[in-house]
């Protein structure tokens, strides 16, 4: 393990492809959350990383411990290759074997290979779509991966190619039943060849459960009757006479389908006395009970808490750790903390009805702070037994009550022994390890988007630095139009110190109004006074600092006081870029993905200036490398395109986007994937060349219909069809802003007619003044032109085609500045994509005028 002595010595930097599970560390025999990730080794000096030494792969990191295993990035790559090319060989080696299909789709999804698993599994069920045994496999998968939508359709191309197959037939009539249509899956299991209740009694029951929580009662007796009379044993088990009662006092039916207990006469002496046995038994049973039940106790946060219930002994939970504790029914308050300070307090009340305690199986979870996915899975043994089952996600609930759990808190055994051959379901519920922005990858149908948001407060509440959180955060509240209320969660952290950078960026990005930007040039100018060379002060002041050169004053000192700071040489590199100074501003940005390698944030600025900077041979090598490595990375295929359009080799760019798909074709997928991904690539490429024609011909098709509109409008612009281009605009499903309108003004003036250049020139600035803090400086700008200053361009803050269109609008209008406007323009219109051609072809259009 690496060793460090007063700050010197070896250490680990960075996690890289994160894998986190619940397992038994081998070391301290705890069973915790355990760790798999790719990191780097580092000779540190009072704890800064000086000298990078080797990458590694850390196996099983126990989080209490911080014992573990760790093996070169290369020895693993290789092992994971090794297994990965013997399964694929295997598969090449018997193409049309469908063992050997399903054995490789295993092996990538024993090694996270997710994405080219599901693209195998996609060719699988396509080219096995004549195999019921592949198509039941097939939905299986797609069971272990939540798409019930798609197991069932797969158990029904398995049950249409093999009516015999019962396995198809079992879990498509479950799917039914769990979706709520039970009369569909009962015709299906009654058809033949049928499933009787004797063979598949669970299945029944299954269904009889459905109709009782529909309050179709009779339906469910019948069913449930119908059990009985092939398995009288029935009549002893308490749940399914449970379930009998209770459609009979729904019914309110006197005669009962459970056979009566019959009592043979004894005498009255030993009927008494085992009487009062009998009720001291229960007194005692039912009291006991009742003072020891269970609470778990879940901590789902990256960070040590504290919990402690009612007047009890504080309890201190790891970092994605749980704890038990015996507990009395009554009500309760359990009070969370955090570093000694209190998180919040939540009340919860844990009782059962007198008899309820004899026949009930509660599980009672404490979610402390809510910090915790909770699972609740059930899973079906049977002799041909595949992943899957039903699962349900619980979220920002502090107390939970689960009823007849088998496994709380642990897996699943791997095997059973099933009574007579019969199909038995299992019930668990679990913590889900998962990193908190990884919430927001879940589809509404497992959590709604209001609880992933909940659910990113309460952790960032907990762990506020968490960059990823945050920005992921910010990004589901635009996307759902709850910015308000990501503005006023945000707002609550900007007095806490630390400084949370990131939170205080993102309140900045999300300021509407003058006052609100005043608010914020106030608190950082009052904290300057009480700390003046605060590194992270610093560079939020330079933000809110429109004087360019005292903005730069600000992020200079920002780097001077915390040279480990990445966020002020961001900035430098930013104004510098979009100011056209890229050599300058290529040092900024090169200085800031040193210190996040990781972060794309910084790595696309760098990519970009150097692109702005025509180092295309070096760019085309290095993103080659990179595709020879990792094939089917598709941010790096886009850059390469980029830089062979920056050139003019289209041609080029067409092969390696032909090359791209064969690679893509190769590792499987639907028809309905590849069309997709092939339609979109063709907008790209066609707008690289300039056939705004197939450009607009590609509008129509169904796969881009959601931004149909958008697309037209492009193509439309760049045709100099501007009226119906203005139409397409108006026509667009997504947020227009100015800098969507702005380029219809520049058209129409370069087609001579001021009065519509005047009215989208008005439109532009008329949203732009509804945006956030540096579209509304943009629209102040604006409606001053052409009496813009250099000095008053140079304080812009957006990106450089937007600068571009703006330099544009102002050379239209003057001809003091225009060469120098229109050169800058031209400097910065570097990126291929929309609207380059637009912006190329005005400066060329204004240079003729001259």
């Amino acid at each position: 393990m690496p060793t460090t002595i007063e700050g010197i010595g070896t250490t680990y930097y960075g996690k890289k492809n994160l894998n986190a599970y619940q397992g038994q560390c081998e070391f301290c025999r705890r069973v915790t959350r355990l760790e798999d990730y790719e990191t780097r080794l580092w000779f540190v000096v009072f704890y800064v990383p000086v000298i990078p030494l080797t990458r590694k792969q850390i196996i099983a990191l126990c989080t209490i411990c911080q014992r573990h295993r760790a093996v070169p990035l290369a020895t693993w790559h290789q092992i994971k290759e090794d297994a990965i090319q013997r399964a694929t060989q295997s598969f090449a080696d018997n193409p049309d074997d469908p063992q050997s299909a399903i054995e490789l789709l295993q092996t990538l999804s024993c090694f996270d290979w997710f994405d080219e698993a599901e693209r195998l599994a996609q060719g699988i069920e396509q080219r096995f779509d004549d195999e019921a045994a592949v198509q039941l496999q097939i939905g299986h998968w797609h069971m272990f991966r939540k798409r019930p939508a798609d197991a069932e359709r797969c158990y029904r191309a398995a049950l249409d190619l093999d009516p015999q197959q019962m396995g198809a037939k079992r879990e498509l009539a479950a799917g039914m039943i769990a979706t709520g249509r039970s009369a569909e899956a009962e015709a299906l299991m009654r058809a033949a060849p049928a499933i009787w209740p004797r063979e598949d009694a669970a299945l029944y029951f299954e269904l009889a459960t459905a109709y009782q929580q529909k309050g179709k009662h009779d339906q469910a007796l019948m069913v449930l009757a119908e059990l009985l009379g092939v398995n009288p044993r029935l009549s002893a088990d308490k749940s399914f006479c449970k379930a009998v009662r209770s459609s009979e006092r729904a019914m309110a039916k006197v005669d009962s389908i459970l056979p009566r207990v019959r009592i043979y006469r004894r005498p009255w002496a030993w009927v008494a006395t085992a009487a009062l046995v009998v009720v001291a038994a229960l007194l005692c049973g039912n009291a006991y009970l009742a003072n020891h039940r269970t609470l778990h106790v879940v901590n789902g946060f990256s960070v040590p808490i504290q919990v402690q219930i009612d007047d009890r002994p504080t309890m201190t939970l790891e970092p994605h750790s749980r704890g038990e504790m015996p507990i009395a029914e009554g009500k309760h308050t359990a009070a969370v903390g955090v570093g000694g300070k209190t998180l919040r307090s939540d009340s919860f009340e844990l009782g059962r009805g007198y008899w309820a305690r004899f026949v009930d199986k509660p599980t009672y979870i404490l979610n402390a702070g809510c910090g915790a996915l909770l699972t609740h899975e059930l899973v079906t043994y049977s002799k041909n037994h595949a992943p899957g089952g039903t699962v349900r996600i619980f979220a920002n609930d502090p107390f939970i009550e689960f009823q007849n759990v088998d496994y709380a808190f642990s897996r699943f055994p791997e095997t059973i022994r099933l009574v007579k051959g019969q199909e038995t379901t299992f019930a668990r519920v679990d913590e889900i390890q998962l990193d908190p922005d990884r919430v927001f990858a879940l589809s509404q149908s497992q959590l709604p988007w209001a609880d992933q948001m909940s659910f990113a407060e309460a952790h960032l509440q907990v762990v506020p630095d968490d960059r990823a959180l945050v920005q992921a955060y910010v990004r589901r509240a635009a996307e759902f139009r709850q910015l308000d209320r990501a503005r006023t969660f945000l707002m609550t952290g900007l007095d806490a110190a630390p400084i949370r950078v990131e939170w205080h960026r993102m309140v900045e990005s999300l300021t509407i109004d003058a006052k609100q930007e005043q608010s914020l040039r106030e608190r950082y100018a009052n904290m300057l006074k009480k700390e003046p060379n605060d590194s992270a002060v610093l560079y939020l002041a330079g933000r809110m600092e429109r004087d360019p050169d005292a903005a730069q004053s600000y992020f200079q000192r920002s780097a001077a006081a915390d040279p480990a700071n990445p966020y002020p040489w961001l900035a430098l590199g930013y104004r510098m870029a979009i100011n056209g100074d890229f050599s300058a501003a290529k040092t900024a940005f090169a200085r800031a993905a040193e210190l996040r390698p990781d972060d794309d944030e910084y790595t696309v600025h760098l990519f970009n200036v150097r692109l702005a900077l025509g180092e295309y041979e070096a760019l085309e090598q290095e993103l080659r490398a990179v595709l020879t490595q990792s094939p089917l990375r598709f941010d790096v295929h886009e850059k390469l395109l980029s830089v062979l359009a920056a050139q003019g080799r289209i041609a080029e760019a067409r092969s390696a986007s032909d090359e791209y798909h064969r690679r893509l074709s190769d590792a499987g997928g639907t028809e309905e994937f590849w069309h997709r991904a092939l339609v979109f690539e063709q907008l790209r490429l066609t707008y690289l060349e300039g056939d705004f024609d197939a450009f607009l011909k590609l509008s129509d098709d169904p796969i881009v219909a959601e931004w149909a509109a958008y697309v037209r409008y492009q193509g439309h612009l760049e045709k100099e069809l501007y009226d119906a281009a203005a139409a397409d605009l108006s026509q667009n499903n997504g947020t227009v802003n100015g800098f969507d309108s702005l380029p219809l003004a520049i058209g129409w003036r370069l087609a001579g007619d001021g009065i519509k250049s005047a009215e989208w020139w008005d439109k532009a600035i008329a949203q732009l003044e509804r945006g956030a803090t540096e579209h509304r400086y943009v629209a102040t700008l604006l409606r001053k032109a052409p009496d813009i200053s250099d000095d008053e361009l140079r304080t812009l803050s957006v990106d450089a085609q937007h600068k571009a269109l703006i330099l544009i609008a102002l050379a239209q209008q003057t001809r003091v500045r225009r060469d120098s406007l229109l050169t800058l323009a031209e400097k910065l219109n570097y990126l291929p994509g929309f609207p380059h051609h637009f912006i190329a072809r005005a400066i060329s259009a204004i240079r003729a005028t001259d």
